[in-house]
């Protein structure tokens, strides 16, 4: 199947001996922080929601919305989702369900 969008976005820090103490720790710093998102204008009621679930969830606010976003960005399009379907071509009618499943189980679909 191919690298979630999460996954192709991780960067890859390659640390080697010609790279100076300070550049390196700042690169890890990076890689291990990620980066800042803020998001302007959120409903009240949603943040309550949001802040609910967290807590419901035993997460901190932070970490519960990052999960949210990491399986958001996780998941296909309806277009990437339509373009798989296209993909994997028409199922003939006389073929039988189980095996079409079969099939697209060992393609690795």
């Amino acid at each position: 199947m191919g690298m979630s969008p999460v996954a192709q976005a991780a960067p890859r820090v390659a640390v080697n001996e010609t790279l100076s103490d300070t550049y390196a720790s700042y690169a890890m710093l990076h890689f291990c922080m990620g980066v800042l998102v803020q998001i302007r204008d959120v409903p009240e009621p949603v943040r309550r929601a949001l802040k609910a679930r967290a807590a419901a969830a035993g997460m901190s606010f932070s970490e519960y919305l990052r999960t949210v976003l990491a399986r958001t960005a996780d998941r296909p399009t309806p277009e990437e989702l339509a373009a798989r379907i296209r993909a994997r071509g028409a199922v003939g009618r006389e073929e039988w369900s189980v095996r079409s499943v079969r099939r697209l189980r060992d393609r690795g679909e």
